[in-house]
């Protein structure tokens, strides 16, 4: 069992310390095992109702689908930090973004946009 590096500021990128795994590059690894991959979608799932199902947002919709970031990226034609910028509310997606994650998310696009506007501080 391997024991995991996680670093929540996105702006460092330390070293992954010697005998420790990085926790995106595991998940990785993961996704691209077709023997693991539906685990990884089940666990996404899961996450999705325990910590996300109380407000609908990006996140969860992804998650319940059992996508990862890099995935509803590819689906969406744009890239991974992208989606986490948007998902975090820095980002302030363009329409043409918006239309294309409602497509991919089987959801409205002002369902989306409402739902993205919730995400975001107001001025």
């Amino acid at each position: 069992m391997p024991i995991v590096w996680l670093v929540f500021d996105r702006s460092i990128q330390p070293p992954v310390p010697e005998g420790l795994v990085d926790v995106d590059e595991l998940a990785a690894e993961f996704d691209s095992d077709p023997k693991m991959r539906p685990l990884m979608e089940q666990a996404r799932r899961e996450i999705a109702e325990r910590y996300y199902s109380e407000e609908t947002s990006l996140a969860f919709l992804r998650l319940k689908r059992g996508w990862s970031q890099a995935k509803l990226a590819a689906e969406a034609h744009t890239s991974q930090s992208h989606i986490a910028r948007i998902e975090s509310g820095v980002a302030d997606p363009q329409l043409a973004t918006v239309m294309r994650l409602a497509h991919c998310l089987d959801i409205g696009v002002g369902k989306l946009a409402e739902i993205l506007a919730r995400g975001r501080d107001e001025p």
